[in-house]
């Protein structure tokens, strides 16, 4: 099956361009990294991303997305740790098979902070917004 990751929206172009400069490239590798993995990264564990089947990549400066073994893998956090003891970016995204087809898609929905300071929105409600308007323009 052929994989294909979909262009970036304006709105998810504009957050990866928003990373500070260090974490640009690396986000940029894990995008394409998607497309010889789509499912690299875990999946959303509820709301509107699980019922979509989201998934998310965790990263941060010292992450290596050419890793392909994980070789030097650093685990995420563990559910009792505290959400700050991790990587604190993430790629939210879909991946949308069309057997028949041959082809995969995937879609990056969101690309920021897992848990941002009060007042600044968080990478999955980015994408849960954006799931949202594609839900009601499908209708």
């Amino acid at each position: 099956m052929r994989t294909i990751v979909a262009p970036l929206a304006a709105d998810v172009r504009a957050e990866l361009d928003a990373l500070p400069r260090r974490l640009r490239p690396i986000a940029q590798r894990y995008i394409q990294r998607l497309r010889l993995e789509p499912y690299l990264g875990a999946p959303a564990g509820r709301g509107l991303l699980a019922d979509h089947r989201c998934r998310r990549v965790y990263f941060d400066a010292s992450s290596k997305p050419d890793d392909l073994f994980g070789a030097s893998a650093v685990r995420a956090r563990r559910g009792d740790q505290d959400p700050s003891e991790g990587p604190k970016w993430r790629i939210v995204y879909s991946v949308r098979e069309a057997p028949n087809a041959g082809v995969r898609l995937v879609v990056i929905l969101a690309i920021g902070e897992g848990h941002p300071a009060p007042g600044r929105r968080s990478a999955y409600e980015l994408a849960e917004a954006r799931l949202r308007n594609l839900e009601r323009r499908s209708r």
